[in-house]
C-alpha cells in the first residue's frame, strides 16, 4: 500500500482534541498526516504553505465544528474554506466530519451563499460555499 498524504483542515478552536488525535491514527494506518501545525518556520506565509499542502495532498479531511474561522481580507473566505476550495478544484477525495452537539456559527450555516473563489488560476466563478457542503451531510453524521 502506498502511503497517502492526508491534509487535516479545520479551525483549531473547539476541535483541539480531534485535531490532536488524528495524526497518530492516520500514521497508524500507514498514511502521512499534514495540518496547519506542520507548516511552521516556512519561507512563505502560513496561508500559502497550507494551500500548498492541500495542493500536494492525496486526501482532504475536513472537520466542522462551531467556528467558521476569521475571513481573510482579500478573499473573504476563512482559511479552512480556502483549503476546501483547493481540494474541490483538484478533485481529490474529501472526507467530512461534523462535530456533534455544537451550534454552528451563522457563517457556517448560510451567510456565505455569495462567496467567490479568488485564488490565482480560478475562473472567478462562484465556488460552492463550505456551508452548502455541510448542509448536504447525511443525517448519520449528526447522530
Amino acid at each position: 500500500m502506498v502511503a497517502q498524504k492526508v491534509f487535516i483542515s479545520s479551525v483549531r478552536q473547539g476541535l483541539e482534541d480531534e485535531r490532536d488525535a488524528l495524526p497518530p491514527l492516520i500514521r497508524a494506518i500507514g498514511h502521512v498526516p499534514r495540518r496547519f501545525e506542520d507548516f511552521t518556520a516556512q519561507p512563505v506565509a502560513s496561508r500559502e504553505a497550507c494551500l500548498q499542502g492541500v495542493e500536494e495532498a492525496d486526501i482532504y479531511l475536513l472537520l466542522l465544528g462551531q467556528q467558521y474561522g476569521e475571513p481573510i481580507f482579500d478573499s473573504g473566505l476563512s482559511p479552512t474554506e480556502e483549503e476546501w476550495v483547493v481540494a474541490r478544484r483538484r478533485g481529490i477525495p474529501i472526507l467530512v466530519f461534523r462535530k456533534r452537539d455544537v451550534d454552528m456559527e451563522e457563517a457556517q450555516l448560510g451567510s456565505l451563499s455569495g462567496s467567490r473563489s479568488t485564488r490565482p488560476g480560478d475562473s472567478g466563478t462562484r465556488s460552492q460555499p463550505l456551508w452548502t457542503f455541510s448542509r448536504r451531510l447525511p443525517r448519520s453524521f449528526e447522530n
